[in-house]
């Protein structure tokens, strides 16, 4: 009893006392049987509740983690998709470059063209305006001839060359048949005449001839 009394006499004496003191005192007279459930409340908390931090804990470890790794593949992304936007740009910037590189050639070559055959109708040009003073047939044939070179000799700086089918065989890939002789003197399919001129360009036919051609007579 005098315990109790003494128990009860002290804790009046702090609930008289103001301040944090008077907390930390009354902690310390704690029963027996509180300290028991606050031990066995501590154990649940070690046993059951400790485990559940520390997965909680893993999982947030894990997700920061993703996150970190998903924003590092993001960003290499990223780098990769400008660099092909850079290759692609460039790309572009050559293929134009190519293009205009090519018209360049292409007018130059054509510019060139223009200038040599316009001197071939200078020369038809003077020849039309000087006729009148040509007297002699021998005279006109020969400027008429002059005229011919010249335009031939532009030609075969185009890569341009007649086929000179005379003589030769009937070739479809070449030849277009404009007309049929019978003749026994020829062998057969052999071309008479060119009829209008065939050429060349370069290896390609640039305009098919067409030709008389041979054929057997059946009457001898």
């Amino acid at each position: 009893m005098n315990n109790i009394k003494e128990f009860t006499k002290n804790n009046f004496e702090l609930e008289n006392r103001e301040g944090p003191i008077k907390k930390v005192i009354q902690i310390e007279f704690k029963t027996k049987e509180q300290l028991k459930l606050d031990k066995i409340d501590k154990e649940k908390f070690t046993k059951i509740e400790k485990p559940k931090v520390m997965e909680f804990k893993k999982q947030d470890d894990i997700y920061i983690q993703n996150r970190i790794n998903l924003q590092k593949i993001t960003n290499e992304l990223n780098m990769e998709k400008n660099k092909c936007n850079q290759y692609l740009s460039d790309l572009e910037n050559i293929q134009n470059r190519q293009k205009k590189e090519l018209i360049d050639t292409y007018n130059k070559a054509k510019k060139e063209t223009l200038i040599n055959l316009l001197k071939v109708i200078d020369e038809l040009e003077r020849t039309k305006k000087n006729i009148h003073h040509i007297q002699n047939t021998n005279d006109l044939q020969d400027i008429i001839q002059y005229n011919i070179k010249d335009f031939y000799d532009f030609l075969n700086k185009e890569k341009v060359r007649p086929m000179n089918a005379k003589g030769k065989l009937f070739n479809p890939k070449f030849h277009q048949a404009g007309q049929v002789v019978k003749s026994s003197l020829y062998e057969k399919k052999t071309v008479l005449e060119e009829v209008v001129k065939g050429y060349f360009f370069k290896d390609e036919v640039l305009r098919e001839a067409i030709v008389k051609v041979a054929i057997p007579d059946d009457r001898k």
